[in-house]
């Protein structure tokens, strides 16, 4: 992975392995917050949660602060989503 800064635009981005393109980092995005990523860890009979592990291990391996929140029953996790968002301020 390639990481340099556009100056004339201003945007860091990167060049991940394998990509003849260079991407805008999530950083311009989140405005130094974390970036919240929600899921079902017990979907698909709990092969879900190693998806997640695997997703949460390249968050951390391209350096983006992140946190994981577990999806709810019943509907609940519009809301969730809504609060976290609200709270957060993400």
């Amino acid at each position: 992975m390639i990481h340099r800064t556009d100056w004339r635009r201003g945007l860091a981005t990167y060049r991940p392995v394998g990509h003849s393109r260079d991407v805008p980092r999530i950083d311009r995005f989140r405005n130094d917050k974390p970036v919240i990523l929600f899921g079902n860890p017990t979907a698909q009979s709990g092969k879900a949660a190693e998806l997640i592990r695997h997703a949460r291990a390249l968050l951390d391996q391209v350096g983006v602060a992140h946190r994981f929140v577990a999806t709810e029953p019943d509907g609940k996790t519009i809301e969730l989503v809504r609060k976290t968002i609200d709270d957060e301020g993400t």
